[in-house]
């Protein structure tokens, strides 16, 4: 199995390390400042079981949609994590969209990756357009640069889609700020700007400052974020 390894160090020395499974829905699977690891490694048996865990993905679509469960394809032979869905009850046996289950066509260098993954792709001889329902072109870049892990997603599809991420993190000492450009700001209604400490418990979606339009009768999404920094 493919794993690219990112390496850089801050601007006082320290190493820094992102590491990721291409072929595993482009999951990074550990972001490391020296020997501080930010993403929970609990949830690497939830990753393994159903692709769900570490630092997976969002997108061409969020939570669940309807799939076409009776089709003969989708079997647990090609498709082992179907299981576990079915325990939970789950009408979407790729929930999130499939870029978190699919395998992605990646390149690096000591400290970038790109990776592309398309409607036209196979995922056990099947094409990617078939399980998602739609055709779509999804990119994912991210830089390790002295000041964190840069990172860059977008999707063109057929119908309005999403990209994200879905990282589940470890705060050393719990201890953590949060800084993002928002739409819908939970916190503070009057500003785009989302900055809080996370040393209380939440759980709530925001919707991130993302450029929409079309081209081609296609839908368009990028969003850009850092990690580290």
């Amino acid at each position: 199995m493919q794993t690219i390894i990112l390496n850089s160090q801050s601007a006082s020395g320290v190493p820094l390390q992102a590491t990721f499974l291409p072929e595993k829905g482009m999951n990074m699977i550990s972001c490391k400042m020296g020997d501080i690891e930010i993403i929970d490694q609990t949830t690497k048996e939830q990753f393994e079981r159903r692709f769900a865990g570490l630092g997976c993905l969002i997108g061409p679509h969020f939570h669940t949609k309807r799939q076409l469960t009776n089709n003969p394809e989708l079997n647990a032979d090609k498709f082992p994590h179907i299981l576990n869905i079915k325990k939970n009850s789950s009408n979407d046996y790729f929930s999130h969209g499939i870029g978190r289950y699919a395998p992605w066509k990646a390149t690096s260098t000591q400290n970038t990756v790109s990776a592309e993954l398309t409607g036209k792709d196979l995922f056990n001889d099947i094409p990617l357009s078939k399980l998602e329902g739609q055709n779509f072109k999804m990119n994912y870049s991210a830089e390790l640069r002295s000041n964190g892990l840069n990172i860059k997603m977008s999707v063109v599809s057929d119908t309005a889609s999403i990209v994200g991420i879905h990282y589940y993190y470890h705060l050393p000492e719990n201890k953590g700020k949060v800084f993002a450009r928002v739409k819908n700001n939970p916190i503070n209604p009057e500003s785009n700007d989302l900055v809080f400490d996370l040393d209380f418990d939440l759980d709530f979606f925001v919707e991130s400052v993302v450029f929409c339009g079309s081209c081609d009768s296609a839908q368009r999404v990028f969003i850009e974020s850092s990690l580290l920094g």
